[in-house]
């Protein structure tokens, strides 16, 4: 199993992540925690913490978004050091302190509106999930002590004995998450109930709280939580009395080594599947990791979307039947995205195969950063490939889509907030004797690979170019791993002396040490403009193209053609990439050669009658950030 290596190791600097994160740093952390306020999350832990029992606000799982949201500051500050956020956040924790019960417990919409039914109902209540995001939370802020409060390259606070004493005050987030992790284990550690969240997220959590503290109690219960699940405890829990019709396959309430293809509720799977493969990665248990791939496999094969994302459905923000991925009606929720990518980076590491990051990379340059504007400040909580007018879809035009500054259900703003934070943990993995990049991000590293330094810088204009040069920071004996995307049909690489032929191995070209200070190595991706198309299977996007350029999705918005969407098509794609300097920051644009036809054209008529003709377009994440227009990301051949 590989190890990641934690962003903090990482310094990012490139054209296309350096900007996101500066303005996710100055932007959305102040606007996030402007909504908070403004939607009652955290005056809801002050009436917690003032024994109130009305008055309370939102939906039940308010907590988790001011722990998403405390997490990504954590993030943050660990690589941009801002004292006046660190006082606001050290607020904001003292306020979550103060809430906390005497037993443990933390959960203020039960604390307010019904005390006495707590542990009653964890199908439906969010308990555990909020809990889990809490665990997330205490483990980011742990982390980002300053390197002097450090104990060795992993902090040991809170082993147990002395989960009560805070030895340091930026610890106090993880005494509370330890406390109430104490009350959790009582409840449904070996002797307690034997049961499991409606909702997954603590499972994964806990496997972060385990390699943080070393107690063995955390990764214990996240496997319990894994084993009990699909036992029926949902239907016991309500005495058989159910909403009908009562569907397991919502709750994912299967056993994993029983689960065919993505069921569900897009997010809880994810979420679940990732927790799933920690633990199996860390026990080295070949079958539960091998069921984690078969189903990764399944998802990527006929559950995705070419923008990286998942979950179709609408109606249950889950997976619908094989091959059923409509544009128009795409739910592809950003919180689906963002799991998809947290259980793919855990495959890879798992099984150090390249084929699992290439999920990842799509996932994270599409469906994920489409979630935010590029504002900051207004978001998607559902993605679809089409809006506006639709003339082909069968479907009736529907207004288009436009971004929201914030949502009655808001966990995909700070789940965003806090991926941007934290896009290092991506980018690279290491094992004793080597380095993996499986992310081609701008910057430079300093991380131990077996027991000695290892330094590097990388330069790229990746995405939009696919030339990628590393330069080795000091003597090594590492080998360095490099991940060919499977979208690159002829990389190429040379090293300081010239053009080699490496080894090639599970996705990865393997480049043998030693390493002298300012050796290079240059890596080749072309990346050129293609059109794609969907298995037949896909009903929605049958006749249908879309463009690709490396690992860019591209979209077509009405904003940037005169020509109205229903009168285009595109039957030879062809074009040519640049990047528009005026464009949303300076944005990779591609030129395509279109056709289009008159509105009223005839029942039959020759090819040539069309005209030929260029329209712009640009990559799928960035649409919907000028004024609302149609947009469509497949386009009739």
């Amino acid at each position: 199993m590989l190890e990641p290596v934690p962003f903090t190791d990482v310094q990012i600097k490139d054209r296309f992540w350096s900007p996101r994160q500066e303005t996710n740093r100055t932007i959305t952390i102040p606007h996030c925690l402007e909504m908070l306020e403004q939607a009652g999350n955290f005056h809801n832990f002050r009436l917690a913490a003032e024994g109130k029992h009305e008055d309370y606000k939102g939906p039940r799982y308010m907590d988790s978004d001011v722990y998403k949201t405390v997490e990504g500051i954590c993030y943050s500050l660990a690589t941009h050091p801002d004292p006046a956020l660190e006082a606001r956040l050290d607020e904001i924790i003292a306020l979550i302190a103060s809430a906390q019960m005497p037993d443990g417990y933390l959960n203020t919409w039960h604390q307010v509106t019904r005390p006495d039914k707590r542990w009653t109902n964890l199908r439906d209540d969010h308990e555990l999930y909020c809990a889990g995001h809490l665990i997330e939370a205490a483990v980011a802020h742990a982390l980002s002590l300053p390197p002097k409060e450090r104990q060795g390259d992993v902090p040991r606070i809170g082993v147990p004995g002395d989960a009560g004493q805070t030895r340091d005050p930026r610890s106090k987030l993880l005494d509370v998450a330890l406390k109430f992790c104490e009350h959790i284990w009582q409840q449904f550690g070996p002797d307690g109930i034997h049961a499991y969240p409606g909702h997954p997220e603590i499972e994964l959590a806990l496997v972060k709280l385990w390699k943080l503290t070393g107690d063995q109690r955390w990764f214990d219960l996240a496997g319990l939580f894994i084993e009990r699940r699909g036992s029926g405890y949902f239907r016991r829990e309500h005495n058989g009395e159910m909403k009908a019709p009562f569907d397991e396959r919502y709750f994912v309430d299967i056993p994993i080594d029983q689960l065919v293809r993505g069921t569900g509720h897009a997010v809880r799977f994810c979420y679940l599947l990732s927790g799933a493969t920690d633990v199996a990665g860390i026990k080295g248990d070949q079958h539960a990791i091998g069921s984690s791939k078969f189903l990764w496999r399944k998802v990527m094969e006929c559950q995705t979307y070419i923008t990286g994302g998942v979950g179709s459905n609408p109606g249950t923000e889950g997976f619908a039947d094989p091959y059923d991925l409509p544009n128009e009606n795409a739910y592809q929720e950003t919180c689906a995205s963002i799991a998809l990518a947290m259980w793919g980076h855990r495959m890879a590491l798992a099984r150090g195969e390249a084929e699992c990051m290439d999920g990842v990379e799509g996932a994270l340059y599409n469906a994920v950063i489409s979630g935010v504007g590029v504002d900051g400040k207004t978001f998607f909580y559902e993605n679809p490939l089409a809006s506006g007018e639709l003339g082909y879809s069968g479907f009736e035009d529907r207004d288009t889509f436009r971004r929201q500054p914030w949502f009655e259900c808001a966990c995909c703003p700070p789940n965003i907030l806090r991926t941007i934070a934290s896009i290092g943990d991506y980018a690279y993995a290491k094992s004793d004797d080597a380095l993996y990049v499986n992310l081609f991000v701008g910057g430079s590293l300093k991380t131990r690979i077996g027991g000695h330094e290892f330094a590097m810088k990388l330069e790229t204009d990746y995405p939009w170019n696919g030339r990628v040069v590393i330069e080795i920071g000091g003597d090594s004996r590492a080998d360095i791993n490099i991940r060919v995307p499977n979208w690159c049909k002829k990389p190429v690489v040379f090293l300081s002396h010239g053009r080699v032929k490496p080894e090639f191995h599970d996705g990865y070209f393997v480049l043998h040490g030693p390493w002298k200070a300012d050796d290079q190595i240059i890596i080749d991706l072309p990346m050129e403009v293609e059109g794609m198309i969907a298995s037949p299977s896909v009903k929605a996007d049958s006749g249908m193209v879309s463009i690709r350029r490396g690992p860019i999705v591209y979209c077509l918005e009405q904003i940037d053609t005169k020509i109205p969407m229903r009168q285009i098509s595109i039957p030879t794609p062809r074009g040519s990439a640049l990047i528009d300097a005026g464009l949303m920051g300076g944005c990779g644009v591609v030129d395509v050669e279109a056709a289009w036809h008159e509105p009223h054209e005839p029942l039959y008529r020759t090819m040539s009658d069309d005209m030929l003709t260029i329209i712009r377009m640009i990559p799928y994440a960035f649409w919907a950030n000028r004024e609302p227009c149609a947009m469509r990301v497949w386009i009739p051949r």
